[in-house]
């Protein structure tokens, strides 16, 4: 019996990773039953997508994990009891192995510290590393880097609120900064280098999410001593479908997104005055700024997309942009690239780690520029001439087609199984 658990997520939140993770434990691990721990609501949508992408997980069972703000003394008393409960279980139906796909330092410190009693001390325990390892590289803890869109002015804010919803407004905000203020108390104080390094020992073993990660990682830890293992991130990859055959280019958005560094291309494709038309879709919920623009647009705004109605606004687009800076996902790791490789869209960026780690100049998948304004001049091309572009765009596609191959389930499945030697 092999014990996996969630103690982070609700609802959505990483199910295609955490779906795709279940998926690699059954390859990597047939013979062992799944017992995994997780919120209700998270536990029924992974159900539902592994359902929706036709992955059937035999011997997979589900044990209620209430998942709470670790971040605060009585959530992490509730984070504590609920682990210790977990692995109790563990060692009580003779496993020896448990793998957690998230974490935190507060999370982290609980169960090395729950560790610490004999009856736990035999139980290997690997960890997936997500953005909470961006800190590593802080000297004084800052939060990691997220999508950022022009907020509106007090003005605006007080002039769209009526005069009733004003008190509740105001009480909101209050509650919300003292809970920011008490939660980056605990931030402060519990850093993730402290305690990946704190009483580590070598049954504990932690798993990055992409060979960019690792290395990064490596200027500030000791990966080797840690334990840092790589298996790229597993998600069901969707059946390819034939390259899209526009008579004018059509590029995407896939997911979160980031509308203020679109916004930039946009604005330079604008001022390059094209003669042909395009369309870049955003198939996700945020577009401000670019609601009126009339080259942009968007299915579903303010509105999250049910799976199939992504997958079906992807069909006929020629690539994916992927605008993010390259200061974001230094030591994590995006799921827009995986998405990118599910779907074998090319994809468009500025040389961002997590992007560049799978485009190498050999065997490029993607087509990448400086800057954002530089990115635009890159597109502009394909855009005058979408004919002349179906040839790179089919390169890059067979490039995509190879590297998923080499990214699929029976390859990762020995880099798990490593993580717990």
């Amino acid at each position: 019996m092999i014990f996996v658990c969630e103690p982070q997520c609700r609802g959505t939140s990483h199910e295609k990773v955490n779906s795709g993770f279940l998926t690699l434990v059954r390859r990597a691990f047939p013979d062992d039953t799944i017992r995994f721990y997780a919120d209700t609501s998270h536990f029924t949508h992974l159900s539902s997508i592994l359902a929706h992408d036709g992955i059937a997980i035999d011997r997979l069972e589900h044990r209620a994990f209430d998942v709470r703000d670790a971040l605060s003394v009585r959530g992490a008393i509730a984070q504590y009891r609920q682990l210790d409960r977990m692995l109790a279980d563990a060692v009580a139906n003779g496993a020896e192995r448990v793998l957690l796909l998230s974490s935190n330092p507060v999370l982290l410190h609980l169960l090395k510290r729950l560790r610490m009693k004999p009856a736990f001390a035999a139980l290997h325990v690997a960890i997936v590393l997500h953005a909470d390892l961006e800190d590593v590289a802080n000297d004084s803890f800052t939060p990691t880097p997220t999508t950022t869109v022009a907020e509106p002015t007090l003005l605006e804010k007080l002039r769209s609120i009526r005069v009733t919803e004003l008190p509740a407004k105001v009480g909101a905000l209050v509650a919300r900064r003292a809970s920011a203020r008490y939660a980056s108390l605990w931030q402060m104080r519990f850093r993730e280098r402290e305690q990946l390094e704190w009483r580590h020992d070598p049954r504990i073993s932690y798993i990055a999410l992409s060979p960019h990660v690792r290395a990064n990682a490596a200027k500030y830890v000791d990966v080797d001593a840690l334990n840092v293992h790589v298996v790229e991130m597993p998600i069901n990859l969707a059946a390819p479908q034939p390259a899209p055959a526009n008579t004018q280019l059509k590029l995407a958005t896939f997911g979160y997104g980031d509308p203020a560094s679109l916004r930039r291309v946009v604005d330079e494709l604008d001022r390059l005055k094209l003669a042909r038309p395009y369309e870049i879709r955003i198939i996700g919920m945020d577009n401000r700024s670019l609601e009126n623009h009339p080259r942009v647009v968007c299915p579903s705004p303010g509105k999250p997309l049910a799976r199939a109605e992504m997958e079906r606004y992807a069909e006929d687009i020629d690539g994916f942009l992927i605008p993010y800076e390259r200061g974001r996902y230094r030591l994590s790791c995006s799921g827009a690239i995986f998405e990118a490789l599910s779907y074998v869209k090319p994809v468009f960026h500025i040389g961002n780690p997590c992007v560049t780690q799978f485009d190498p100049p050999d065997a490029p998948i993607g087509f990448s520029a400086d800057t954002l304004e530089d990115l635009a001049h890159v597109i502009a091309p394909m855009i005058d001439d979408v004919g002349a572009a179906r040839q790179a765009l089919a390169t890059r596609r067979d490039n995509i087609m190879r590297l998923r191959a080499r990214l699929g389930m029976d390859a990762l499945a020995p880099k798990l199984r490593a993580a717990f030697v």
